[in-house]
């Protein structure tokens, strides 16, 4: 998991799109790069069964656990990259985080406005970069930390 810090219009969402549209990001990730937003009200089950629907997996699931197992298997193989945007508490993505970490090939990138939020949600400190504008060494570090190999 890498993540992104920082207050409202820094730049954070800049940020993500930036790497969403990196050539080095898309071949190191040739599966697909999906981006959601979470944002003040999230509906984490409608959400990842959003990601599920875009991979083809249409299997109804009951509650995070399912959720979180069928995002396992979802993604279990492939290469993928997968944004969380507006994340405003460590909860609302912790099933995401849950469901990735199992998958080698995948890597979750992270958007909060505070760090307190990330390492409630279990970021590694050296894995979270404060967002300042005009900072272009930013999206060379994250670049850096989401291609390396796990």
């Amino acid at each position: 998991v890498v993540a992104v810090h920082g207050h409202d219009g820094c730049g954070k969402t800049t940020i993500l799109h930036e790497v969403a549209n990196d050539s080095t990001v898309r071949a190191a990730f040739p599966d697909g790069i999906f981006m959601l937003r979470l944002g003040a009200d999230p509906e984490p089950g409608f959400l990842q069964a959003t990601l599920l629907r875009l991979l083809g997996e249409l299997t109804p699931f009951h509650g995070k656990a399912e959720a979180t197992d069928l995002l396992a298997r979802a993604f279990g193989e492939l290469r993928a990259l997968i944004i969380l945007d507006d994340v405003l508490a460590a909860n609302d993505a912790s099933g995401f985080i849950e469901a990735l970490v199992l998958c080698k090939g995948c890597r979750l990138l992270l958007a909060a406005p505070t760090r307190q939020i990330l390492t409630e949600a279990g970021v590694a400190h050296e894995c979270m970069f404060g967002a300042r504008p005009a900072e272009p060494e930013l999206l060379q570090k994250i670049l850096q930390a989401l291609c390396k190999d796990p």
